[in-house]
């Protein structure tokens, strides 16, 4: 029985009529929307110019009614001065060049003030829809291909080699293969714990092995690491794929030929050329470089986002 009391109430709030606004609400809403379009809308200077310049003139003919007056009643008195007796005072509107020099000079400074002060109420007319402040990008929302990106950045070794390349920021991350790049001395390493005749211990796991001369000992090896690579590639879920797991040949990717760059290393053509020329492994190092970053060499601010999983 409560129930169908219920599905009663409800039927009946269900039959009511819609609410209606007063004509006078809707006026009103209809006024709030166009004085918000007209806020949004930018305003042109032309309006105020034409402005300035119809209350400068209004103000010429008055400086010269005015300076008119001025002139007729110092000739008044010069032939009061001269007769002793008052003359017929007499207005002359008439042209004279102390008149047009006195005229074009105050109207000037009024035009000048009040130019001044119908552009600074514009500037705060069009707060709302004026975007000058903002930088304009053309084709911003362009997204940039691979080599679009690597032809406008910089490159610097992910892991171990060193660059005269200086960061300021990561962009992206490449992975490329060793065609075309020399080889690279790497430093012979302990594989485990190594005792001397004595029982005394003389590397340590990991430690660079040295020569009887106490020298590093090297070994020529090349300079990617294509192994760790594919292992980096693993880690991200990147699909086992030869046309997804892409390698980049630096021969082709071209760097600064002609040193047509002023903001990129002079003398290098190619990205190979870069790595042949800049590149550095140091013997303490303990890895090769596995790809290569994409990074920004220009003063820029940079937001480092980290995510714990």
């Amino acid at each position: 029985m409560v129930y169908g009391k219920k599905r009663k109430k409800l039927g009946h709030l269900a039959r009511q009529e819609p609410k209606r606004f007063s004509p006078k609400t809707v006026m009103s809403m209809k006024t709030n929307s166009l004085n918000v379009l007209r806020l949004l809308k930018k305003q042109s200077p032309l309006g105020r110019t034409i402005v300035a310049w119809v209350l400068t003139a209004f103000v010429a003919i008055a400086i010269w009614i005015f300076i008119s007056l001025v002139a007729s009643f110092i000739n008044l008195f010069i032939d009061m001065g001269k007769t002793g007796a008052v003359g017929k005072f007499h207005i002359s509107f008439g042209f004279t060049f102390v008149k047009l020099l006195l005229t074009m000079m105050s109207s000037l400074l009024f035009f000048s003030i009040i130019y001044k002060m119908l552009m600074r109420n514009l500037v705060i007319q069009n707060l709302m829809s004026d975007t000058t402040d903002i930088n304009q990008y053309q084709n911003d929302q362009h997204i940039a291909l691979p080599e679009e990106v690597m032809k406008t950045f910089d490159f610097f070794p992910d892991i171990g080699a060193h660059s005269s390349v200086s960061v300021s920021s990561m962009i992206s991350h490449i992975a490329i293969t060793n065609k075309g790049l020399n080889p690279v001395d790497v430093s012979v390493r302990a594989k485990e714990n190594i005792y001397d005749e004595d029982g005394e211990l003389e590397y340590i796991k990991g430690e660079v092995l040295l020569d009887d001369n106490g020298k590093p000992i090297m070994t020529s090896k090349d300079m990617i690491d294509t192994k760790l690579m594919d292992e980096l590639f693993t880690v991200s879920g990147v699909l086992d794929d030869k046309d997804v797991r892409k390698y980049y040949d630096t021969r082709k990717i071209p760097y600064n030929p002609g040193n047509a760059d002023r903001e990129k290393l002079k003398g290098y053509d190619t990205l190979a050329d870069l790595i042949n020329g800049d590149w550095e492994l140091p013997y303490y190092e303990t890895q090769r470089p596995a790809g290569v970053y994409i990074v920004d060499t220009a003063p820029v601010n940079t937001i480092k986002k980290h995510m714990t999983y």
